[in-house]
């Protein structure tokens, strides 16, 4: 389940800032231990290009909506925007070191919050499901002389999904196929399957 929040000033951005020395742009935080294990990401503003200078937007999820919140004791599914925007203030005041903390300024929040948008979206996560070779067409199909597959269930080897670059790159092969331009011209991936960092990172991880 997904939601947004759009506030008329920048206070809870720079509150989200302050408790998790993220600035926007760099913010993507998970509560680990909440019921529901929810998220929020923190985009840079203004986001859109309509968006006022004083506005603020971010985005929040949560894996298991079904399950009831940590600070408001009912299924997240069935949570209005205020008690999403209750529950999300919670997980922050509980993380929050600060004395002059975030749970102090809760009606200075409330104030500034425009509105909180839930959105069930139950095959959000399907792209991320487990799968066999084969399972997923490749972008040009064998034999294909105007035929392509695109987006995120198009088999694109050594790329991640859910990513806007899967998209666009999937786009980027069928063109440049059916356009005779050589596979070399194609936008490079990087491989970090093979890049020693990214392997001795990921191995630290799995022993912690």
């Amino acid at each position: 389940m997904s939601f947004t929040i759009t506030t008329n000033t920048r206070f809870l951005l720079e509150e989200i800032a302050a408790i998790t020395g993220q600035r926007p742009g760099n913010a993507l935080n998970t509560w680990v231990d909440s019921s529901v294990l929810l998220s929020i990401v923190v985009p840079w503003q203004p986001h859109f290009h309509a968006q006022k200078e004083n506005e603020g937007v971010i985005w929040g999820y949560c894996l298991y909506p079904r399950l009831a919140g940590d600070f408001v004791q009912k299924p997240f599914i069935e949570m209005a925007g205020r008690e999403i925007l209750g529950e999300l203030l919670g997980q922050l005041a509980a993380i929050d070191t600060r004395d002059d903390g975030i749970a102090r300024h809760r009606q200075q929040i409330l104030d500034s919050v425009v509105n909180v948008v839930p959105v069930l979206m139950p095959y959000a996560s399907a792209l991320f499901n487990r799968r066999a070779v084969g399972d997923r067409p490749l972008v040009v199909p064998k034999r294909s002389k105007n035929l392509a597959f695109i987006s995120q269930f198009a088999e694109l080897p050594y790329d991640m999904v859910f990513t806007e670059q899967y998209s666009v790159r999937c786009a980027q092969v069928a063109a440049y196929h059916f356009l005779g331009f050589p596979a070399s011209r194609l936008t490079k991936i990087n491989r970090y399957d093979r890049d020693p960092r990214v392997l001795l990172k990921a191995t630290q991880t799995m022993f912690r």
